[in-house]
Protein backbone atom coordinates (compact mmCIF):
# COMPACT_ATOMS: atom_id res chain seq x y z
CA UNK A 1 0.00 0.00 0.00
CA UNK A 2 2.83 2.40 0.78
CA UNK A 3 4.34 1.78 -2.65
CA UNK A 4 1.16 2.92 -4.40
CA UNK A 5 2.11 6.59 -4.04
CA UNK A 6 5.87 6.18 -4.40
CA UNK A 7 7.64 7.55 -7.46
CA UNK A 8 8.38 4.88 -10.05
CA UNK A 9 12.01 3.88 -10.37
CA UNK A 10 13.59 4.59 -13.75
CA UNK A 11 17.02 3.58 -14.99
CA UNK A 12 17.37 7.06 -16.41
CA UNK A 13 17.08 10.59 -15.03
CA UNK A 14 13.86 12.48 -15.73
CA UNK A 15 14.70 16.18 -15.79
CA UNK A 16 12.54 18.79 -14.12
CA UNK A 17 10.52 21.18 -16.31
CA UNK A 18 12.77 23.88 -17.69
CA UNK A 19 12.11 27.45 -18.87
CA UNK A 20 15.00 27.35 -21.37
CA UNK A 21 13.17 25.93 -24.42
CA UNK A 22 10.50 28.63 -24.14
CA UNK A 23 13.02 31.42 -23.53
CA UNK A 24 15.17 30.17 -26.41
CA UNK A 25 12.21 30.22 -28.79
CA UNK A 26 11.29 33.74 -27.67
CA UNK A 27 14.90 34.79 -28.26
CA UNK A 28 14.87 33.21 -31.73
CA UNK A 29 11.63 35.00 -32.60
CA UNK A 30 12.98 38.36 -31.37
CA UNK A 31 16.22 37.75 -33.31
CA UNK A 32 14.33 36.94 -36.53
CA UNK A 33 12.03 39.94 -36.19
CA UNK A 34 15.00 42.10 -35.24
CA UNK A 35 16.86 40.85 -38.31
CA UNK A 36 14.04 42.14 -40.52
CA UNK A 37 14.16 45.47 -38.69
CA UNK A 38 17.96 45.58 -39.02
CA UNK A 39 17.82 44.99 -42.78
CA UNK A 40 15.20 47.71 -43.16
CA UNK A 41 17.40 50.04 -41.08
CA UNK A 42 20.47 49.30 -43.23
CA UNK A 43 18.40 49.94 -46.35
CA UNK A 44 17.46 53.35 -44.95
CA UNK A 45 13.75 52.64 -44.74
CA UNK A 46 11.26 52.73 -41.92
CA UNK A 47 9.28 49.98 -40.23
CA UNK A 48 6.35 51.61 -38.42
CA UNK A 49 4.41 49.59 -35.87
CA UNK A 50 1.73 51.34 -33.77
CA UNK A 51 3.12 54.67 -34.93
CA UNK A 52 6.70 53.93 -33.85
CA UNK A 53 9.54 53.37 -36.29
CA UNK A 54 11.28 50.24 -35.02
CA UNK A 55 13.75 49.96 -37.92
CA UNK A 56 16.90 49.89 -35.79
CA UNK A 57 19.56 47.32 -34.89
CA UNK A 58 18.67 47.10 -31.18
CA UNK A 59 15.91 44.52 -31.43
CA UNK A 60 18.24 42.15 -33.30
CA UNK A 61 20.97 42.48 -30.67
CA UNK A 62 18.49 42.05 -27.81
CA UNK A 63 17.38 38.77 -29.42
CA UNK A 64 21.00 37.63 -29.75
CA UNK A 65 21.58 38.40 -26.06
CA UNK A 66 18.47 36.38 -25.09
CA UNK A 67 19.65 33.41 -27.18
CA UNK A 68 23.19 33.56 -25.76
CA UNK A 69 21.88 33.81 -22.19
CA UNK A 70 19.61 30.82 -22.84
CA UNK A 71 22.55 28.79 -24.16
CA UNK A 72 24.68 29.70 -21.14
CA UNK A 73 21.94 28.96 -18.58
CA UNK A 74 20.82 25.71 -20.23
CA UNK A 75 24.37 24.35 -20.39
CA UNK A 76 24.92 25.47 -16.79
CA UNK A 77 21.92 23.37 -15.76
CA UNK A 78 23.28 20.42 -17.75
CA UNK A 79 26.69 20.71 -16.09
CA UNK A 80 25.04 21.02 -12.65
CA UNK A 81 23.02 17.84 -13.30
CA UNK A 82 26.19 16.04 -14.37
CA UNK A 83 27.99 17.08 -11.17
CA UNK A 84 25.03 15.81 -9.15
CA UNK A 85 25.45 12.41 -10.81
CA UNK A 86 22.27 12.40 -12.88
CA UNK A 87 24.08 11.69 -16.16
CA UNK A 88 25.06 8.07 -15.74
CA UNK A 89 25.01 5.07 -18.05
CA UNK A 90 21.78 3.11 -18.26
Amino acid sequence: MADAHAKPHHDYHLVDPSPWPFLGSVGALVTAFGGVCLMEYLKGGSFPIFGFNIANPWLFFIGIVIVLYTMFAWWSDTIKEAHEGHHTRV
